[in-house]
């Protein structure tokens, strides 16, 4: 997964922005460990219509273009694949035994439903911090 933050007009330096992650909630910190702190950081006022504006929108996709292929290498050249699905049709097919043995699950709305869970989670965490001034605004990708 790749955090992807926006507001990075409000910092000026990129150790302004690695200070305020070291400095961050622990809850915004462990969220981004478990994403492998795969964070990258838009500058949503740059305009296309200036030397400067174009340039640091070209930077900021590079380094989005920079994680997603990193993570296609650590998943072995595949661009996606779904763990939690797998999983949960594993556990599944192992509870069933020898009863169904070729039954095919289906559990993308089980799926949708615990990442949308996930999501609200995350959606309220941020509400909280931002509430208290702790985080930037931020978006899941």
């Amino acid at each position: 997964m790749i955090v992807v933050f926006t507001g990075g007009d409000g910092f000026d330096e990129p150790e302004d922005w690695n200070d305020y992650l070291t400095t961050a909630p622990r809850h915004l910190q462990d969220f981004l460990h478990r994403c492998c702190n795969r964070t990258v950081l838009f500058d949503n006022r740059a305009k296309l219509t200036s030397e400067e504006g174009r340039a640091k929108l070209e930077k900021q996709r590079s380094a989005l273009l920079r994680l997603v292929n990193q993570v296609v290498k650590d998943k072995g050249g595949k661009a996606y694949t779904n763990e939690i699905y797998k999983k949960v049709q594993e556990e599944l097919e192992k509870q069933q035994g020898d009863k169904k043995p070729n039954k095919k699950v289906d559990l993308k709305p089980m799926e949708e439903e615990i990442k949308a869970k996930l999501r609200q989670e995350f959606r309220n965490e941020l509400l909280k911090a931002n509430r208290k001034g702790e985080v930037a605004c931020c978006s899941i990708l």
